[in-house]
């Protein structure tokens, strides 16, 4: 950042120091010549002034000539001709000097010519505008030119930079700023790299964590389940030895479950997964998935507000998985009514899924989609959500959880049709 900065004021006061001379050098010159026209200005007023004093006797100093010419002899185009004839001057003006010619009043036939030689140094311009203006323009735009181009360099990088945090974002957890030996912020490039792959490190050992832990305590988790079993054979007869064994059991079936969940989002955490995209019949889906959720909740009334031909493009498996803890969520946590809704126009589609339980706080519906995030007295172990932000996610869906008009929660999926 040192070097960084070093150049931008480096390159600033040179701009600015540098174009402020040359406008300004440029400006004076203009203002110069500006200055002469004024000269010729009060010259020809002088002219116009003297000749009024003037006779065909009249001696006049150089660099200033009286002359008198017949009017048929004065070569004149029609135009000047018939204006000297009204009685009025004429004024000439040329590169190397200026004349004002006017009739004698004495004698008609005769044209007077008073005639000024201008000095070499002094040249006829025509009336400069004031350029102060255009110049202020131009300085600016010149130091914004210069620092454009000095800084083409940094936005390139800039651009590069994006580019890669744009595909770490999206899991591809390998990406690196590849170095450059002209750039002006070389160490946050570096820094950066040093922090991807300390990220990538610390998920890729989390992941490993979560699926040798998982693995390793289903082995245990089937002991234990062979030795119940054989407790129950054992014990068959003793009541009281039954209860405690199936508490057990109850104990141990949630054990198990939790360690599947477990097995399932360390599945999910893996970033090599390939989405391969089908046609997939929305209500014809939906209707399998309410078959296997009406035999765990037949209290549970579920409308659906779907056409027959809707289709979207998703991964089969990952979208049923996505679907399955959705209902499964309303299911647990509705009273009685859980609506499901979809629909679609030709560039994307909603899926709307209602319930009439007590709903989530807004306040924390951000966090629910956190693995191993629960509520108070909720059931579960905190990873429905998670799963369904993770696969939303990979299908480049918008999720999002917002108070239902049964008065339980409302959640609503947005996507385009691919």
């Amino acid at each position: 950042m040192r070097t960084f900065t070093l150049s931008l004021i480096t390159v600033t006061l040179c701009a600015a120091i540098g174009l402020g001379y040359l406008l300004d050098y440029s400006y004076l010159k203009i203002q110069r010549q500006q200055q002469q026209d004024i000269q010729l200005n009060q010259q020809q007023s002088f002219l116009f002034a003297l000749a009024k004093q003037l006779t065909p006797g009249s001696q006049v100093p150089p660099p200033l000539t009286l002359s008198l010419t017949n009017v048929s002899d004065f070569a004149l185009p029609a135009e000047l001709t018939t204006h000297i004839q009204t009685g009025e001057p004429l004024f000439l003006q040329s590169s190397q000097q200026m004349s004002l010619h006017w009739l004698d009043t004495n004698n008609p036939q005769q044209i007077m010519s008073l005639s000024y030689q201008l000095p070499a140094e002094q040249l006829i311009a025509e009336q400069t505008a004031d350029y102060r203006l255009w110049f202020t323009l131009v300085f600016y735009a010149g130091i914004a030119l210069l620092v454009m181009l000095w800084s083409a360099p940094l936005i390139r990088r800039l651009f590069v930079i994006q580019a890669a945090i744009n595909k770490f974002g999206s899991g591809e957890l390998s990406q690196r700023i590849p170095n450059s030996h002209f750039s002006y912020i070389k160490q946050i490039e570096i820094g950066y790299n040093q922090m991807a792959q300390r990220i990538q490190t610390l998920l890729e050992d989390n992941k490993l964590l979560s699926r040798a832990v998982s693995h390793d305590l289903r082995t245990p988790i089937a002991r234990l389940r062979f030795g119940i079993d054989w407790l129950e054979e054992k014990f068959e007869d003793d009541a009281d030895a039954q209860q405690h064994i199936n508490r057990l059991s109850r104990d141990l079936d949630e054990m198990s479950n939790l360690v599947e969940t477990l097995l399932q989002f360390a599945r999910l955490e893996q970033q090599t997964i390939a989405l391969k995209l089908q046609s997939y019949r929305v209500k014809q889906q939906l209707h399998n998935l309410l078959k296997a959720s009406s035999e765990h909740y037949p209290d549970k009334n579920i409308q659906l507000d779907i056409n027959d031909n809707a289709s979207i493009q998703v991964d089969h498996n990952y979208f049923n998985m996505l679907l399955n803890n959705l209902i499964t969520n309303a299911c647990r946590y509705s009273k009685q009514q859980i609506t499901v809704c979809f629909k679609q126009n030709k560039q994307s589609w909603q899926l709307n899924i209602n319930d009439d339980g007590k709903g989530i706080a807004a306040d924390i519906r951000d966090k629910v989609l956190l693995p191993f995030y629960r509520e108070k007295n909720s059931q579960g172990y905190g990873m429905g959500l998670a799963i369904v932000a993770r696969i939303a996610k990979w299908h480049s869906l918008d999720l999002q959880l917002d108070e239902s008009k049964l008065g339980g929660l409302k959640v609503t999926l947005q996507g385009k049709h691919k």
